[in-house]
């Protein structure tokens, strides 16, 4: 009997997302996975192309990928302060002008500027850069930085927002920063979805042997990557979550910032 061609799953490779990519690659063979690992604007585009199945996007390229589906009850999300979404500023915020944005982020980007009026900030410039804080800030007053990179923000005696807290102060929501989507027309196999549940469910008990690797590559504390895996990230998409997305989503539309009709969500 012929094999059927791997699913090709794209997965980026920040540490909020390696409990679910670890697992997935551990059992790649299993599941016959074809893992591609990439930052999270690349995979949307990626998927949009059709050079992907299925992949973690930003939750607000939904939007922006004709037939997509989301895969249920899974996600990187995070309820009050996340610690990897930051907004870091030379001086008070009000007086923020000129802001680089981190080229990886499109959800981040939206939820700044969702942010910023809802301060009443309105004049400022933006410029994508690369994900390097000292360079962001070199001609700007502020940098917008996301994923393993953000940690190096901390302690820098900068005005710091963490945008998730922020959101929260907004809507008391959870804010959902990635989702997983299908590409039009591919069927989630009952092999995957049990995997998937699996990773999700094994994220959390993980957690100490993920934090304990990847906090010597990131140059941050153990205690800070367990706590950022235990108690920062959600790996759930349920109904406070999907609550929260379609705030997200609503309130993109009413900016001008996404469709003004938005589509339903629909399951893989």
């Amino acid at each position: 009997m012929k094999k059927s061609s791997p699913i090709r799953f794209g997965c980026h490779a920040f540490l909020n997302s390696k409990p679910i990519s670890d697992f997935l690659f551990q059992h790649r063979k299993d599941l016959n996975l074809d893992l591609r690992l990439d930052h999270p604007a690349r995979l949307a585009d990626a998927l949009r192309r059709g050079e992907l199945d299925l992949a973690f996007i930003p939750s607000i390229e939904y939007l922006n990928i004709p037939g997509a589906l989301i895969v249920p009850d899974i996600s990187i999300a995070s309820n009050g302060a996340v610690k990897t979404v930051l907004l870091v500023c030379k001086k008070k915020l009000e007086d923020v002008r000129s802001i680089a944005l981190d080229e990886r982020s499109r959800t981040s980007v939206i939820l700044l500027k969702l942010i910023l009026k809802d301060k009443n900030i309105t004049s400022c410039f933006f410029y994508l850069m690369p994900p390097n804080i000292n360079a962001m800030l070199e001609n700007n007053d502020a940098g917008l930085i996301i994923g393993d990179a953000a940690f190096a923000a901390h302690g820098r005696g900068m005005e710091i927002y963490d945008l998730s807290s922020e959101w929260f102060r907004m809507t008391q929501m959870p804010f959902v920063h990635a989702i997983i989507a299908a590409s039009q027309g591919f069927r989630v196999n009952s092999e995957l979805t049990h995997g998937l549940r699996e990773a999700k469910r094994t994220a959390k008990i993980r957690a100490c042997e993920i934090a304990g690797e990847e906090s010597k590559k990131l140059g941050v504390s153990f205690e800070e990557c367990l706590d950022y895996l235990q108690n920062k990230i959600i790996y759930d998409l349920g109904p406070r979550e999907l609550e929260g997305l379609k705030k997200f989503y609503a309130m993109a539309a009413e900016s001008g910032q996404a469709p003004a009709e938005l589509p339903e969500l629909r399951f893989a």
